[in-house]
């Protein structure tokens, strides 16, 4: 069995600043993860009042897929716990050093502290997928965002489109707010796959196709349609891929390259579940 990806989440708030809600952000992603419909698949390792010590052991002992800070920032960079418990500034470059020495597949850093964009853009040099703050953020916008992140991560999101599920939460309570947060990418540098489920037999591989919603892709597409309304089954190389699924009301479970195929994965429940939702007829159509 593979060992789950880990999330390092750091938390600072030296003695001179203002008290931040670092650790209600902590409760919050704990708790997402806790919830998440993979979250055999993640490990959680928070370390709070965070110096440079402490950051460059947590990297060397946990190898971490995703680092999270959640702090102070100002435009030259975090601010982490310094001499005698207080504030100092660690740059983008340094930080980017660090990790590249450290010797860690991290995938995405996540800097939930004000004025961090700048940072990201050093750090994007070295990590694939980076998240900064373009301005201030307050308390209950880097909290929604990162639980919004997280519960989009646990269901085997990838990051970018995690990072849309995350900023479109910030964006419900505050909209000014959703603009605030930035995402640097780097084509260059792979990254790790994200964590799935790894379906066992039929049942399990359709039950696995439903994990996240995507849309329809180009190409052929199955719709199967009932009284009230369907579910679109999609192939190709739309955004979720070969064999991606759209869910319609009945929440029916299949997947296949065919018509043949998609009946054939159906388990005796859900054929049952068809028949009891009103099935009409199930017709094969061209996707434009």
């Amino acid at each position: 069995m593979s060992k789950p990806d880990v999330i390092l989440f750091l938390s600072a708030n030296p003695v001179d600043t203002r008290p931040l809600g670092v650790d209600q952000e902590a409760a919050a992603v704990r708790a997402a993860l806790r919830g998440a419909k993979l979250r055999s698949r993640f490990r959680f390792e928070h370390r709070c009042a965070v110096d440079v010590t402490e950051l460059r052991r947590a990297l060397l002992e946990t190898q971490p897929r995703f680092v999270h800070f959640s702090g102070h920032g100002e435009p030259k960079g975090i601010m982490i716990v310094g001499p005698h418990g207080r504030s100092m500034t660690a740059n983008g470059e340094g930080l980017a050093a660090l990790f590249a020495a450290t010797g860690t597949a991290i995938e995405c850093v996540v800097l939930n502290a004000c004025f961090s964009a700048r940072q990201a853009k050093a750090i994007g040099k070295k990590v694939r997928y980076v998240i900064g703050m373009k301005s201030v953020v307050y308390d209950p916008d880097a909290i929604a965002f990162a639980e919004g992140f997280y519960d989009a991560i646990g269901t085997g999101q990838e990051t970018a489109s995690a990072y849309a599920v995350a900023v479109a939460s910030v964006h419900i309570g505050n909209k000014k707010a959703a603009r605030i947060p930035s995402l640097s990418t780097n084509p260059d540098l792979a990254a790790p796959k994200p964590a799935k489920a790894k379906p066992r037999g039929r049942r399990r591989a359709a039950r696995a196709a439903t994990a996240g919603t995507a849309a329809p892709a180009a190409g052929p597409v199955m719709v199967i349609n009932s009284g009230s309304g369907g579910v679109a089954y999609g192939e190709g190389s739309g955004a979720g891929g070969a064999g991606s699924v759209v869910l319609g009301h009945g929440g029916v479970i299949s997947l296949g390259r065919s018509l043949r195929a998609a009946a054939g994965a159906l388990s005796a429940r859900d054929r049952a579940r068809l028949l009891r939702s009103g099935l009409s007829r199930i017709r094969s159509a061209d996707h434009e």
